[in-house]
Order: C-alpha cells, then structure tokens, then sequence
C-alpha cells in the first residue's frame, strides 16, 4: 500500500523545474511508462451524513476507494462556484447544473436557460428562472462551491462540493485570505466535521477548526498554478457526493 501511494504521488506532484510543454509526464518509479495529467482521477471527498447509503456517518469519504478520514489537512488551490438543480427523485442526474455558475455546463444536453447568472457590478445575479429566489421558499436551482485543495498528508490534490448552509465553510477560507492579504495557496487549513440537529434530523457540516500560514510562503504556488489552467469540468471525476449541510443527503438535495 505504501508503494501504491508514493507512486501516486509522484504522477501527481508538479514538476516545478520542467517547462509548459513537459510539465504534465511523467515517469513513474516502477517504469510502467509515461503517465500523463489526465490518464489519473482525481479524488472527490465527500461528508458521509446519517442518510448516507455507504460510509461511516461523520468522516469523509473517497469516491476512488472507500478510505475514509475524521479531519483532512488542507491547502485550498482553487474555490469554483457553481450551480445545481437537482431532480426531486433520489438517486438521479441533476436535471441542470453549472461549473462557473454562469452558464449551463456543456455536458447538460437540455439546459434549463441559456444563461444561469449574469454579473451586476460585483454580484452574480440570476437569469434563469430555476435560480431565482421566489417570495416564500428557496430556488430550486441552488448555488454550490467547488474547491480544490492539496490533501498534505498524501501531497496529492482532491475536489470537494459544498452546498447549503455548508457554503460558509469556503467562504471563510477565501474570507482569511483576503484579509490576510495572501494567496490561497499561502493558507494551510484543518477541516473537521461538526454534527449538527434540524428540524429534519442530525447531520454533518465540514467547519474550518484551524488555519496557519504556509511556511515559507509560495512553497505550495506550483500546485495552484497546474489547477489554475484546468477545466474543472472536465478534468474531474464526475459524481454527486458533496459536503452539505442543513439537513441535505450527501448528493446535495435536501431530504
């Protein structure tokens, strides 16, 4: 197993001293061949809930083999927005959804709009009607956080989605950056799992429980700058396993 893991790693490590055009092969240690960025998922992670049909309730959990962690220690490359409108029977595709919260993905054959959100000043504002906010209730197309982050203890990069009250915990992370006046990638953050009780039950929301500065800073720049060039939606494993929160099933919808 521990084979298995240093070879992972040294097909996903950026090579910092090759150029644009090399940078993406590499030869992994057992001599099997060149491997290139897009011939290895990914990892998402997701909150393993109460209602979760697999897993162990309050760890997250690998789509790619099953391991599961209490707490991941963390450095954020990437926080995408993005928007979700899920069907209301369980266990089926989203009906629509963006990876830039914009526009339709490319993948969804029969968008709902041809415009999900337009910008107005320095606010998205929606323009489909799924996504906006009607007088009572909640839109039934919802916002959703993408985020790419460096997993430390493995030095290899995974995807998490947050939705519902969940949202905040990216919000923060961007929020200390900005405040800090550093890069995302300058933030080493530790995310646990607090069990949380609604009207509809118990369930999980990842919190942000620590966040230290990289030291020395830009040690990490090499990682945020291979994500930053990549299109999330298709370099990606594609899945619906998210981190949510108030009360929401670990595809996002609220149950």
């Amino acid at each position: 197993m521990q084979e298995r893991t240093q070879c992972e790693t040294a097909m996903m490590r950026p090579q910092t001293g090759s150029d644009e055009g090399t940078s993406d092969v590499v030869i992994p240690p057992d001599d099997s061949g060149p491997v290139y960025e897009d011939d290895v998922l990914v990892p998402r992670y997701a909150v393993v809930q109460p209602t979760s049909k697999e897993g162990t309730p309050g760890t997250f959990r690998s789509n790619l083999d099953g391991s599961e962690r209490s707490e991941l220690n963390v450095v954020p490359l990437r926080i995408q927005r993005g928007r979700v409108f899920w069907s209301a029977e369980i266990g089926t595709d989203p009906i629509c959804r963006s990876t830039n919260g914009l526009d339709p993905s490319p993948q969804i054959e029969r968008p709902v709009s041809d415009v999900c959100c337009v910008i107005v000043g320095r606010r998205l504002q929606p323009a489909c009607p799924k996504a906006v906010w009607p007088r009572h209730g909640r839109p039934e197309c919802r916002d959703t956080f993408l985020l790419v982050a460096l997993d430390l203890s493995t030095e290899t990069p995974f995807v998490m989605g947050f939705h519902g009250s969940a949202i905040r915990t990216v919000k923060i992370i961007r929020t200390l950056a900005w405040q800090r006046r550093v890069a995302l990638h300058d933030l080493e953050c530790t995310l646990k799992l607090r069990r949380e009780t609604s009207a509809k039950g118990n369930y999980f929301l990842p919190i942000v429980a620590s966040v230290q500065p990289a030291n020395p800073a830009g040690k990490h720049r090499a990682w945020s700058d291979r994500f930053a060039r990549l299109d999330v939606g298709s370099q990606f494993e594609n899945g619906n396993g998210n981190c949510n929160g108030n009360g929401q099933t670990d595809d996002g919808r609220a149950f």
